[in-house]
């Protein structure tokens, strides 16, 4: 009996040391957040990445299912300092053998409004610049490349801080060394909905089906507007070799990313079609299902998201979800015109009260603009989703560039009457610019990507660089077929 007593007070014993170990191990990653916190670096970025960094380790303590044991301790600590010392030492970089000047000199820049044809090359370039960056993250990717490449999506601090903020997590906090294949649809669908997202803005959609003949169109070296002459000019400053711009390529799931993302804990946060709308915010989770449906167009996805919102805000009664495309859009429609005329009575209710102020008339007002926002935006998703389904197979042809050679020589141009007949103002430009087409790196393009400087190229070796200025001489062949063409 007296031994029976002597081991429960060891096993007490035991127990209590355990859990006053854990204490003080709760207490000491306490103190390494608080230091992370007070820790202030010289630049934006490594101060952003710092938040993300403390947010996601009070995350992870507030967790009911997280365990901390020496050993998680140590690790976590080991993030923490590596990553204050990678912050604290990293060096700025000046590597910039690859980019080249070839701009025409003294040309003023173009300070008019910008035409449709550059607002769309720039939300492709602002898509390229980003898609440049993902397609560096591969399974075997360095975490010390990982972190480098996050680093340049948060440098620009728009959108896409969605993403970064995502990836930065995945890196910290994931003791696997690669992602999984939930990651990249995760990643790629979230930049395509950004995409949608700024094209709709833009009202710039309705081009995507067309995206590849107009830049083809560029070969011919005409038609080149004195704005498109400047833009290219501007870009041409300080041209990246290595970059490249991508026709997008849609996912079935994109439409649904408008709606609803995803951070690394497995939580969902609003999409970009969401923001400023609160009143869905308790049905957020409905939407993460419909990940997981083999979709086979557009409309379809975008009918259950719609069908979705529509059953969970409006009719939570109803057994199943409306997914016919045309009956969705008469419901929103209508759902919209009521919510209008609820509107009108608010405010002639708020006018009989002129007097005093009414919360709860302020909040019904409140849900049914949100609501009416709502509905204006599933509608114009409906109405997308219908764009993205006629979008082609995008095809980008290369006629100046011989069949099975990726590396341009010049002198091979100037022995090929057959290719002078048809670019006279690429031979103008090359001589005019002699410094210029040695620098012509191997060429990689396809039908759904083409290299910046090439497609830069296009531009400024068109009829209008003739035009521009012409006060030397040139080659009797340069002047007989420019005065040709």
């Amino acid at each position: 009996m007296l031994n029976n007593v002597k081991n429960d007070i060891a096993i007490k014993k035991t127990g209590n040391e355990k859990d006053k170990k854990l204490q003080r191990l709760k207490i000491d990653f306490e103190k390494l957040i608080n230091n992370l916190k007070k820790k202030e670096f010289n630049d934006e970025i490594s101060n952003n990445l710092k938040r993300g960094l403390v947010d996601n380790l009070t995350s992870l303590q507030s967790r009911d299912n997280f365990e901390l044991n020496e050993e998680i301790f140590k690790n976590y600590e080991n993030i923490i300092n590596d990553f204050i010392s990678s912050e604290n030492n990293k060096k700025i970089k000046t590597d910039q053998k690859d980019m080249f000047n070839w701009s025409v000199p003294n040309l003023e820049d173009y300070s008019g409004t910008k035409s449709e044809t550059i607002k769309l090359l720039e939300d492709i370039i602002w898509y390229s610049k980003y898609y440049n960056i993902l397609e560096e993250i591969k399974p075997d990717t360095p975490k010390e490349t990982l972190k480098n490449l996050v680093k340049e999506i948060l440098s620009e601090n728009d959108e896409m801080n969605v993403i970064g903020n995502y990836l930065w997590e995945n890196i910290l906090l994931s003791q696997d060394s690669g992602f999984s294949s939930k990651v990249y649809t995760i990643i790629y669908s979230s930049l395509n909905a950004f995409l949608i997202k700024r094209l709709s803005n833009h009202d710039l959609l309705k081009y995507l089906s067309v995206l590849d003949e107009q830049i083809n169109k560029l070969e011919k070296r005409s038609d080149i507007n004195n704005e498109l002459y400047s833009w290219a000019n501007k870009y041409a400053k300080n041209i990246n070799m290595e970059f490249k711009l991508y026709l997008p390529k849609f996912e079935y799931t994109d439409l649904l990313f408008t709606y609803i993302n995803f951070n690394v804990n497995n939580k969902y946060t609003k999409g970009p079609e969401l923001n400023n709308i609160e009143t869905f915010n308790s049905n957020l989770a409905e939407l993460a299902p419909l990940l997981n449906i083999p979709y086979k167009s557009h409309e379809e996805c975008m009918n259950n998201v719609a069908g979705t919102i529509y059953k969970n805000l409006f009719d939570p009664r109803a057994k199943s979800i409306e997914i016919d495309h045309e009956k969705l859009k008469q419901l929103f429609k209508d759902k919209q015109d009521e919510l209008n005329k609820l509107k009108i009575t608010i405010n002639d209710e708020k006018k009989k009260e002129i007097n005093r102020e009414n919360s709860t008339l302020n909040e019904k007002l409140r849900t049914y603009e949100q609501n009416e926002l709502l509905c204006n935006r599933v509608l114009q998703s409906l109405e997308i989703s219908e764009v993205l389904d006629v979008i082609k197979n995008y095809n980008l042809k290369y006629p100046e560039i011989k069949e099975n050679q990726n590396k341009i020589n010049f002198n091979d141009w100037l022995d090929d009457d057959e290719f002078i007949e048809n670019y006279p103002t690429v031979i103008f430009w090359c001589y005019r610019f002699n410094n210029y087409f040695n620098q012509f790196p191997i060429f990689k393009g396809n039908e759904t990507e083409i290299p910046f400087w090439f497609f830069i190229f296009r531009i400024l070796s068109s009829s209008k660089c003739v035009t521009i200025e012409d006060k030397n001489n040139y080659s009797q062949i340069i002047n007989k077929k420019v005065s040709k063409f």
